[in-house]
């Protein structure tokens, strides 16, 4: 198991049910002033693929195009989820051209999912937009994806309906029990 500072989800999304949602789906491996990751663009793409298979619509922005004028233009008033997988500081997302600040979003209608270092650690207790992180110091990244989103896959490929809530417990207690309780997933507000 290797630790990586990193964030491999980002999505943003109150709650989506059986109806179809507007999902941007973003994933970075490599990265000038930092460690490479080796699994954030495949984690993007396969949680990408989920979605779309569940009739959501789904943009997808890998490596060096996710700057944050693209991510800024993929999300509108209508969308749903964000999913992000790269580094992360404490209250940003480090995309392909800097520091994308969470706080950018607080006016949205989403949900934030995201699988990355230091996130959790900004959150608050309430708030206008809920971010579930996969945690509040580093995350790990092993056999292919990062863990929080290993099992965020695996909970909507059980049908799991996406509300944070339910989400965030059944990933919590995964990762927790599959890092000895190292990695604690968050889900706060921006």
């Amino acid at each position: 198991m290797k630790i990586t500072t990193h964030i491999a989800t980002f999505i943003a999304a109150a709650t989506l049910t059986a109806n179809a949602g507007n999902v941007v789906c973003v994933g970075i491996n490599e990265y000038a002033q930092r460690t490479d990751l080796e699994h954030a663009e495949n984690d993007a793409r396969t949680v990408a693929a989920i979605f779309k298979a569940q009739g959501h619509t789904v943009t997808t922005i890998l490596g060096a195009d996710a700057t944050r004028d693209a991510i800024r233009a993929a999300i509108n008033a209508d969308t749903d989820i964000i999913y992000f997988a790269g580094h992360g500081v404490r209250g940003s997302l480090i995309v392909a051209d800097g520091e994308f600040e969470l706080s950018t979003l607080a006016n949205s209608n989403a949900t934030l999912l995201i699988d990355a270092c230091f996130i959790g650690s900004g959150l608050k207790l309430k708030g206008s937009v809920k971010v579930l992180a996969a945690a509040k110091r580093r995350a790990f990244e092993a056999n292919g994806h990062g863990l929080f989103t290993k099992h965020l896959i695996d909970w909507l490929n059980k049908g799991g309906d996406f509300v944070a809530d339910e989400v965030s417990s059944y990933v919590a207690a995964k990762v927790r029990k599959e890092t000895g309780g190292w990695q604690k997933t968050v889900l706060g507000y921006i």
